[in-house]
């Protein structure tokens, strides 16, 4: 009988020593889940920083190209002015717009 109870006892000794080790593996893993929790919620904030700074960007650029579709008067006076002298240079003569030739 009493090898019987020693039997009992180092078998709940053993069980509880496993019991031990398992709690402490929860509790690393816990913790693990816990960094990758807020890992993943400071990447999902740079995620939404950077969205917004796409969306930032696209709009100036549309705004860009949809600026530079349209001619301005001084851009359309300069390419005016260009032609004219590239043709003076190479030709020696030109044809404005009015049909005037210079």
């Amino acid at each position: 009988m009493k090898a019987d109870i020693e039997s009992y006892l180092n078998e709940a000794d053993k069980l509880a020593e496993e019991r031990s080790i398992m709690i402490d593996q929860v509790d690393v893993a816990q913790r693990g889940l816990t960094e990758k929790r807020a890992a993943l919620t400071e990447m999902q904030k740079k995620l939404d920083a950077q969205k917004a700074i796409n969306e930032e960007l696209q709009a100036k650029r549309d705004k860009l190209l949809s600026a530079k579709g349209e001619k301005t008067k001084e851009r359309a006076f300069s390419d005016q002015l260009r032609h004219v002298k590239h043709n003076l240079a190479i030709d020696g003569k030109t044809v404005l717009d009015n049909g005037a030739e210079v």
